[in-house]
């Protein structure tokens, strides 16, 4: 320990520093140097001992040391402590964390002070100093003289806050811990210098500081703080605390009005005693009213809607830590308040401040809180006004994913006041939601509600919503017959725009595209006519699934792209994410597969922003081009996301197939082929409950694959055989020559390359129209003609290997095939094997099943 290799060890420091450090000490006659004999070295080494002057110095220090570690000046002494196990952890993270200060906020009588006394508990060289008017800057520095008498602090150097006031400032905070409390009761001219002593304690060694304040003050900046907000109790800790305080009345119910905040018992014992009142003025009393009425946080102008309210009362309240600060400027009345003060209103002074709120809230554009005007106006039994506002919102709430607050609204309204109007908004409501039979009885009883009044205008419109529902409900003749109805009843040009859209979009159901198309054709040369940009967006969209359909994708991906233009200057966002959704099939049927997810993403960010549950078709398109792009994690991601949501809900069996589809994908590719065998089974009942035949032959394709992966090859064939038969019977076309693919790579394995041969030859010969399931065949005839033509088997996997090139795992397959044909040819083929291999090995995919793709031997 006294050589330089034990000092630098004992100092935790670089051995090359040690000769400096001892040569200082040495200066100042406090260490001498000799050489003496060492335990375990062979020559003599330096060695290093105090003079009689550095004895003197240690023990000095050493008391010093002694006294600072056991010196906790003012700390208040810590009766009982309950819970707070959350708050203690993240004081504990901060403590060990590079943050200097922390800052401790909530309500007053909330638990702070208590708090941060437990914490420091086991903290030596503490200075806990607590605010009160008229505290100032010399009073702390007075304070920190007395705890600290051996520090060189310049009260006058520091006050005027010099450069060298600030070093000298933060060596006398080095290794110690201040805490002020109190925060809110500090002038500004003492938060300047506060500020001024937190950047001393950044720059000090090992200092730390902590702020306690029932408010967040605006001046300190929190980008270097951590700030830790003190909450309610939990139960079982709120109980106990009652206990301990004597508390006579029921603690149980005191517990779920206050939520658990222990303020309640401060406040309790000032409302006894009647000294309640006497801490708020009767400004700060108004705006406590206000705040006591509004159901979520608001920005602070909301509390000043009376005359003898004002901003310097506001403030005062936040101080004081009856209203609490919340992201984005809002702010909210402590609950325990709030609960105390809506008790002892009575119900007329409620109704006129639910008036006003009512009133200021409908003023502005915020959707969102138009809705809560009328939420308020209908409190406030101002039925006419609320019924107006909902009305005027309902159509910008549905399009914005504000259904939810708009039906809390509509069920605030007495029966009376649910005129046609209402009822057709209703309709609305509960088709964006899914409940057909719902909304099917309320555009009926709209449709009748309008006939009395002979609007026949909204009359045609329920009419043709009802024609929407049953179209949803695949039930096509009543759906048109509706359509056609609601045209007789009204000449209205925006009306037809949107019956001519419907009947287009049913005929595309129906098969009948190019019929489709011409109704949308006609529905948007109305729009065109009108100049409603939101329409001419809905029938861009329209027109775009006709080309879909047809199989146009370039046409349809530049309506889409039109429909997305001018549904965002619309502000129709319902209708832009699916617009969005659509855009991005139109670049995934034409391989762009990274485009495709990028608009995906899009679309379901917007729906899950609309809290619109049909993100999870999004969600499940992304996992698919997570699939082929070779993000196994992602699209397992992804697919959990969709099935954790679904997993409650009742039907979505088509959606809830594709999952689990798409679960199975992921566990073949990684090698848990019993898993993925599972899944594609799951899968498959829920594609028969909901009759979606593309995905039972997709599930059944895919049990067909793990039965070849497995080596069942009769189970295999059945399967496939099976398949095609279903194919042939439903008219679905590329399900079928994808069947065929598959079956001609069984027919390989089981070594008969010459009728896999015939069947590809015809598959080309009859052009597939998919450039995926074109790269798939070349891919196949590579692989089956490399006994035959080696020449031949490389064109067709250089051809493979450009059509799939989007397509990660079928591309580097076509890679490591090319590789292995070409490696008689030299060192290239070895390379290019291994790249192919490496990519898909590092994307997670299993050598098993690498091998199983990519072979080109017969396995029998």
């Amino acid at each position: 320990e006294l050589t330089q290799d034990g000092i630098a060890r004992e100092l935790g420091i670089l051995r090359n520093h040690v000769p400096g450090l001892v040569k200082s000490l040495e200066d100042r006659g406090l260490v001498y140097e000799k050489k003496a004999r060492v335990v375990g070295a062979k020559n003599r080494r330096k060695t290093y001992f105090l003079t009689e002057k550095g004895i003197e110095m240690a023990k000095k220090l050493s008391e010093m040391e002694a006294a600072r570690k056991a010196t906790k000046r003012n700390v208040p002494r810590v009766k009982s402590f309950f819970g707070r196990k959350e708050e203690l952890e993240d004081l504990k993270k901060w403590w060990k964390s590079s943050k200097k200060i922390a800052i401790i906020t909530g309500m007053k009588g909330i638990g702070k002070t208590t708090l941060v006394a437990e914490f420091i508990k086991d903290v030596g060289d503490v200075l806990w100093y607590s605010i009160q008017p008229g505290t100032d800057p010399e009073s702390i520095i007075k304070e920190l003289r007395v705890f600290d008498p051996w520090s060189l602090l310049d009260i006058t150097d520091v006050l005027k806050m010099k450069e060298s006031g600030t070093d000298t400032l933060s060596r006398a905070l080095s290794h110690r811990t201040v805490i002020l409390d109190n925060l809110e009761e500090a002038s500004e001219e003492l938060m300047e210098f506060i500020v001024f002593m937190m950047r001393a304690v950044r720059r000090s060694q090992e200092g730390k500081m902590v702020l306690i304040s029932s408010y967040m003050p605006e001046n300190i900046g929190t980008k270097s703080i951590s700030v830790i907000k003190v909450g309610p109790l939990d139960r079982e800790s709120f109980l106990q605390l009652g206990k301990s305080k004597n508390f006579r009345g029921d603690l149980e119910k005191l517990y779920e009005s206050s939520g658990g905040n222990p303020s309640v018992f401060l406040l309790r014992e000032l409302e006894e005693d009647g000294a309640f009142l006497n801490m708020y003025s009767i400004s700060e009393m108004k705006i406590m009213e206000i705040a006591s009425l509004y159901d979520e946080p608001v920005d602070f102008s909301a509390f000043l809607l009376e005359k003898d309210t004002g901003y310097e009362s506001f403030l005062s309240l936040l101080k004081k830590g009856a209203i609490e600060s919340y992201e984005g400027g809002r702010y909210a009345l402590s609950s325990v308040l709030k609960d105390i003060i809506r008790k002892n209103m009575d119900e007329e002074r409620k109704k006129e401040i639910w008036r006003e709120m009512g009133e200021h809230l409908s003023e502005r554009g915020d959707i969102h809180w138009r809705i809560q005007a009328s939420v308020y106006l209908i409190k406030a039994g101002e039925y006419q006004r609320g019924r107006d506002l909902i009305v005027e919102v309902a159509k910008g709430a549905i399009t914005g994913g504000y259904d939810h607050e708009l039906r809390a609204a509509i069920e605030m309204l007495p029966e009376k006041w649910r005129d046609a109007d209402i009822a057709y908004i209703q309709g609305n409501l509960h088709e964006v939601s899914f409940q057909w039979k719902e909304a099917m009885r309320y555009y009926a009883k709209a449709e009748e509600l309008f006939r009395k009044t002979k609007n026949m205008k909204k009359m045609a419109d329920s009419i043709r919503k009802q024609g929407t529902v049953l179209r949803i409900m695949d039930r096509f003749d009543e759906a048109m017959d509706r359509y056609s109805l609601a045209l007789r009843i009204s000449k209205s040009r925006e009306l037809r725009v949107k019956v001519y859209d419907n009947m287009g979009t049913l005929e595309l159901l129906r098969g009948n595209l190019e019929k489709g198309k011409e109704y949308i054709e006609r529905a948007l040369e109305y729009a065109r006519k009108i100049g409603d940009e939101e329409l001419i967006g809905l029938e861009y969209n329209s027109l775009g699934n006709a080309y879909l359909s047809l199989g146009k994708w370039k046409d349809a991906e530049e309506r889409y792209l039109d429909a997305i233009k001018c549904l965002e200057s619309a502000g129709n966002r319902r209708m832009l994410a699916i617009a969005l959704n659509n855009l991005a099939i139109s670049y995934y049927k034409q391989l762009k597969l990274r485009k495709a997810s990028t608009y995906w993403k899009r679309s379901a960010e917007i729906s899950k922003d609309l809290r619109d549950i049909s993100f999870i078709y999004s969600e499940v398109n992304r996992a698919e081009v997570s699939l082929k792009t070779g993000e196994i994690d992602e699209a397992d991601r992804s697919a959990r996301e969709v099935l954790d949501i679904l997993s409650n809900i009742e039907g979505y069996s088509r959606v809830k197939g594709a999952v689990l589809s798409i679960l199975g994908r992921v566990e073949e590719l990684r090698g848990n082929l019993r898993r993925s065998m599972r899944y594609h089974r799951e899968a498959l009942s829920e594609r028969e409950k909901s009759g979606n035949k593309k995905g039972i032959i997709s599930s059944k394709m895919a049990i067909a694959e793990i039965f070849m992966v497995k080596g069942d090859f009769k189970s295999a064939e059945k399967s496939l055989k099976e398949i095609m038969e279903l194919t042939e019977e439903w008219g679905l076309h590329e399900e079928g020559v994808e069947a065929r693919i598959m079956l001609s790579h069984l027919l390989f394995i089981m070594a008969n390359p010459k009728k896999a041969e015939e069947i590809l030859i015809e598959l080309m010969e009859n052009k597939p129209g998919v450039k995926e399931l074109e790269g798939r065949i070349f891919l196949e005839l590579g692989r089956v003609t490399n006994y035959m033509n080696r020449k031949l088997a490389l064109k067709y996997l250089e051809k493979a290997e450009r059509l799939l090139k989007p397509v990660f795992i079928y591309r580097n397959v076509a890679k490591i095939m090319r590789g292995r044909l070409m490696v008689s040819d030299g060192k290239d083929g070895e390379r290019i094997e291994e790249e192919g291999m490496a990519a898909l090995i590092s994307a997670g995919i299993s050598e098993e099943l690498i091998e199983f793709m990519s072979a080109l031997s017969p396995r029998i």
